[in-house]
């Protein structure tokens, strides 16, 4: 280990102190595991969590709105982004903890930051094209989703239950059939 030497300047003296040591390995060593505590925990990662905390606060907030001035699709609005945007991503981020805390600890991270990008960017999409009534979007958001579903179920490799796989695989064709809704049926 170094040693360093470390002025300090406290109420206007100045104190050098000698022969300080350098950060220890264990201290490098503890912070990458608390960076990995999650992980052993089986708690949902933060990312996902902050992004299913904004997408409730989303469908709240478009629940009062459509209660102040409703609005076209107002309550598939709420449903959606509650469902999709909150619910779904929370069972998607819980199911991927439970099978991570079970795996071995020198399996490889999932892919947190591309999952989440992927399902958030396919929960913005969808809705867009809904409002806007361009289906091109809502076409594009579903695909979008299926491709989060895709890195979800590449992260379980063969480690997961039955329930998380059922899940996604009930996800995957909820996307499909609001695709084949939103592409031949007209909005209601």
């Amino acid at each position: 280990m170094g040693q360093r030497a470390i002025r300090s300047h406290h109420y206007g003296s100045s104190v050098e102190r000698a022969n300080v040591p350098e950060r220890p390995q264990k201290f490098i060593q503890m912070n990458a595991e608390y960076d990995k505590s999650w992980r052993q925990a089986g708690r949902v990662h933060s990312l996902f969590a902050g992004c299913a905390s904004l997408w409730l606060a989303a469908a709240l907030i478009a629940a009062v709105a459509r209660a102040i001035e409703p609005f076209a699709h107002g309550i598939w609005l709420v449903a959606y982004l509650f469902l999709v945007g909150f619910l779904a991503q929370v069972l998607l981020a819980r199911g991927q903890a439970t099978v991570l805390a079970a795996a071995p600890s020198d399996a490889d991270d999932p892919p947190i930051g591309a999952q989440a990008a992927l399902w958030n960017a396919g929960v913005v999409a969808v809705p867009l094209g809904v409002l806007v009534d361009a289906r091109v979007f809502v076409v594009l958001g579903s695909v979008v989703l299926l491709s989060a579903l895709a890195a979800f179920w590449r992260a379980a490799s063969g480690r997961a239950g039955v329930v998380y796989l059922a899940l996604m695989v009930f996800m995957a064709a909820s996307a499909l059939i609001g695709t084949a809704l939103a592409w031949d049926t007209p909005w209601l």
